[in-house]
């Protein structure tokens, strides 16, 4: 009995469910209820209320307004375990445990077994509804059992179908239309290496040689367009890798689309047909391309019937197949060769030549080729071992005995060089034994070639020569080349001096067999550079002997020099007169002249004598002291120094040299400038490129003819008498600017001015 106040909450909903249609519920042919999340039915459909009415099965007896789940709820007293299932998979759909329930079970008629199935699924609106859905499925139910004895009695019969196809040695297969195996036999693993389970429902393209693709599928088409085919071949991969070729025959059936098919490994067959060809192929490469003439003779007219190509390129011949040999090569008749032809036929004896000469017309004009050939005839026989035939076998050794026979000629030219030639010719072996000495060795040593052959080449060497020996000897095994000076013992008991070069030998085998050297007596040459390092050594102490008598000569000189410098400033002071003054500066030029000659000697002892000193040198500084200590003379008034300095870095050179040079380059542009020019200038300039140290001395002085230019720096010249000057200055530049490793250049001409470049390498 519905109570009031469920009365008004039915109304509530029913309001609610105005907003949805519920028509299409009524046209289904399921019986459908829509609950809420209490289990208060909502709506039923048309055939719910009727099949209600019409059996009075309990779970259709509620309609709107009622609880769904009061009905479970007694059907669950009555020990009813479905109505609990029931009610628990709603209770989880509407918990959203379950997106959905689905429940099959009986539900009989007085007069009938039926069995119907109950759905339970939410609705997504914002009202928790469930739809609850029952439908009879006893007729489903009962054509399902149908189905099932009908596969069993099918499966029985399959498998005894599938146990005869499975003994086959053939691969019996169907494939789908578009070429996916439906069923293959067990044969698939013998012949593929697959089991048909790895097989079925793979497409049997995948399964082919990629270059058989093609053309199998053509055929495959052609067959599904009715065309039968009983002999079809394809390669297929087997699951190993091998290739596995196959012999097909396939039908399509047109009801069931399905391609029938009946393969045969037929691989052995193939392979050995192949090995056949192979074989063939291998005979014919051999006849073909056999670097030996080859060929076959027939009956006892010796008639071509086999001839590879080497033989007719040798007979220069094409179209012989067929004719005898008379025919072909009528010249041979002459030679003999015909006889031998003759007696192996007649005989059976093998006949062979080497290096026999055989005359060929190749032209047919009688100009007859001269050929060596190595050659054999030998009886071919037939099936009841009658001879019926010649083989003949043959190598043209033509070059091989011409190059011999050049060679031979060459060897005794060879041996005619070796015993005239001016130098010893020596051969030793691995056990460092001589093997061949020519003429001249001998002769070198005042032996015979006899007497040296087979002798230790220590035999002919002092006992402190033979240390050096094994060591030389040693190095020649490496395969090293040697030249180098040498000392024997000759057999008159006196040293004999030598040049060897040596060359290791080898054989084929990269394995050292011994040593070939040429030798020269240089025995006369090495008593002249003896005497001439005894004259040598003599020059050098004199030379350093007169170094030293000419720095101290200079050294010596200077004081005096001084002294008379002092009496001349003496009487330039005291005197009145003006010709005893004019005699004095005179005296002083003279004086002067002389103290700056001995000067440049001592530079130039002291450039000889004294050691490289290798120091840090600050360029910009000496450069400046060097032209205060030179502006302040007379010849220097007047003239304008300019310098331009590069960055400062570091430089290491000699410090004494570097002066000398600077000094004689200022001084001398100081003392070559023209005295009528308005403006008179000296330029330094220093910069560094490639780690180098460039410096230019500019001036616009005089100048220097370029026909001079490569005679200035000689010792002791000069460009004119008229100018002041040793001639030694630029001599002592050149000279201290090689010692420390550098270079000068000059650009001079006459009247208007000169540069002096200088390079000096830094030598840190």
């Amino acid at each position: 009995m519905i109570k009031s106040n469920d009365t008004i909450e039915q109304l509530s909903y029913s309001n609610e469910m105005e907003l949805y249609n519920f028509s299409a519920l009524d046209a289904l042919n399921a019986n459908i209820a829509v609950i809420n999340s209490d289990g208060l039915i909502i709506k039923v459909n048309t055939a719910w209320k009727n099949f209600g009415r019409n059996n009075g099965a309990n779970i259709f007896a509620t309609e709107e307004g009622a609880n769904y789940f009061d009905v479970c709820k007694i059907s669950a007293c009555s020990t009813n375990d479905l109505a609990i299932e029931a009610f628990n998979g709603i209770k989880e759909v509407i918990d959203r445990e379950a997106e959905e329930f689905y429940l099959e079970y009986p539900c009989n008629s007085p007069t009938k077994k039926r069995c119907f199935y109950m759905r339970a699924k939410r609705i997504e609106t914002h009202l928790d509804l469930i739809l609850i859905e029952h439908n009879d499925i006893t007729h489903f139910k009962e054509a399902e059992k149908k189905l099932n004895k009908t596969e069993n009695a099918l499966v029985k019969t399959v498998s005894s179908h599938n146990k005869t196809l499975d003994s086959s040695v053939d691969v019996i297969c169907s494939t789908n239309e578009k070429g996916d195996f439906v069923h293959i036999n067990a044969s698939s693993f013998k012949t593929l290496g697959y089991y048909p389970k790895e097989l079925i429902g793979k497409n049997f393209l995948d399964f082919i040689v990629t270059e058989d693709r093609e053309k199998t599928l053509a055929s495959f088409l052609g067959i599904k367009n009715g065309v039968s085919v009983t002999l079809f071949e394809n390669r297929f991969h087997h699951k190993n890798g091998s290739v596995v070729h196959v012999f097909w025959s396939a039908k399509w059936d047109k009801k069931n689309k399905t391609v029938h098919c009946i393969g045969r490994d037929e691989t052995l067959k193939k392979n050995l047909q192949k090995a056949v060809l192979v074989e063939r192929q291998r005979f014919m490469d051999l006849y073909e391309q056999s670097p030996s003439c080859m060929g076959i003779l027939k009956g006892p007219n010796h008639v071509y019937e086999v001839a590879n190509p080497l033989y007719l390129k040798l007979i220069g011949k094409t179209n012989v197949i067929g004719k005898s040999v008379k025919e072909v090569l009528p010249e041979l008749e002459s030679q003999g060769i015909f006889q031998f032809l003759d007696d192996v036929y007649n005989t059976g004896v093998t006949f062979s030549a080497n290096e026999m000469l055989i005359k060929f017309d190749h032209n047919g004009d009688g100009n007859l080729v001269e050929t060596y050939l190595n050659f054999i005839y030998q009886a071919h026989r037939d099936s009841a071992g009658e001879i019926d035939g010649i083989l003949f076998f043959g190598n043209d050794v033509t070059e091989q005995v011409l190059t011999r026979k050049q060679i031979e000629k060459s060897e005794k030219k060879y041996r005619q060089i070796v015993e005239t030639a001016q130098e010893g010719i020596w051969m030793i072996d691995d056990d460092n034994k001589t093997t061949f000495v020519n003429s001249k060795m001998a002769e070198i040593l005042g032996y015979t070639t006899q007497e040296m052959i087979g002798k230790d080449i220590f035999f002919f060497m002092s006992d402190k020569v033979k240390v050096k020996a094994v060591e030389l000897m040693k190095i020649q095994k490496e395969k090293y080349f040697n030249h180098f000076i040498f000392k024997f013992i000759s057999k008159s008991g006196s040293v004999v001096w030598t040049t060897i070069s040596a060359n290791p030998l080898y054989n084929e085998d990269n394995k050292y067999i011994g040593a070939m050297a040429m030798v020269m007596d240089i025995t006369e040459r090495k008593r002249n550079e003896e005497q001439l390092e005894i004259q040598n050594a003599e020059l050098i102490k004199a030379h350093l002997e007169l170094d030293r008598f000419v720095y101290s000569v200079s050294h010596d000189l200077r004081s005096p020099l001084t002294s008379v410098l002092g009496l001349i400033s003496f009487i330039e002071e005291e005197t009145k007169e003006q010709d005893t003054r004019e005699h004095a500066q005179m005296i002083r030029n003279s004086v002067n002249r002389l103290d700056e000659f001995i000067k440049n000697i001592l530079s130039y002892s002291r450039n000889n004598r004294v050691n490289l000193n290798i120091e840090p040198i600050a360029i910009d500084e000496t450069i400046l002291t060097i032209v205060n200590g030179l502006k302040n003379s007379p010849q220097a008034q007047e003239i304008d120094f300019i310098f331009e300095f590069a960055e400062a870095q570091p430089f290491f050179s000699d410090q004494l040299r570097l002066n000398t040079i600077l000094e004689n380059l200022i001084s001398n542009a100081i003392k070559h400038h023209k005295k009528e020019e308005v403006y008179r200038f000296i330029k330094v300039n220093t910069f560094f490129k490639d780690e180098k140290l460039h410096i230019t001395i500019e001036d616009n002085g005089v100048g220097i003819d370029e026909e001079y230019h490569d005679k200035i720096f000689d010792m002791f010249y000069r460009v004119s008498s008229d100018t002041d000057g040793t001639g030694i200055g630029l001599y002592i530049v050149k000279d201290s600017i090689k010692n420390i490793q550098g270079s000068i250049e000059l650009k001079s001409q006459k009247g208007v001015g000169t540069i002096f470049t200088i390079i000096i390498k830094n030598l840190k």
